[in-house]
């Protein structure tokens, strides 16, 4: 099987009991979006419609290599595929840089050990727009 590169950033949602801090942790309130987007280029955006997401905490930042190395210690948990990787900044010489190389799985095993859980894709488009209306990024219209 093809193993695939997966720069997996966890950000996760506050579920009650958490092993990491819930000071790193920013309340996105309730609210309405249009989720996708109607466009003539065949994307998997389509239909754009509109989406009530629930008020909701999630992950200042993203998880650090140190803290998915203390998961993958306490667990007996596999370290990711590019751990100890210069050119990924993976491992613990690179201790507060985000953690690459995890699969979905992964990320949900740390998000359940963790006490938290990933963010739905409603939630995590949503908390990405910081409030933007109808816009094609979370910056705006245009790539820089």
């Amino acid at each position: 099987m093809k193993t695939n590169l997966l720069l997996l950033t966890l950000l996760i949602c506050f579920s009650g009991y958490s092993q990491v801090s819930d000071q790193d942790m920013v309340l996105i309130s309730a609210g309405e979006f249009n989720m996708g987007k109607n466009t003539t280029n065949p994307t998997g955006w389509q239909p754009e419609h509109r989406v009530h997401v629930d008020a909701f905490y999630i992950d200042k930042y993203e998880v650090t290599n140190k803290q998915y190395h203390e998961f993958c210690i306490k667990t007996k948990h596999a370290l990711p595929e590019f751990w100890g990787s210069a050119q990924f900044k993976s491992g613990l010489d690179y201790p507060d840089y985000p953690v690459v190389g995890v699969s979905s799985s992964d990320a949900e095993q740390y998000a359940r050990w963790a006490g938290r859980r990933l963010p739905t894709e409603a939630e995590w488009e949503y908390a990405a727009m910081g409030g933007l209306i109808d816009k094609n990024f979370p910056w705006g219209d245009q790539v820089d």
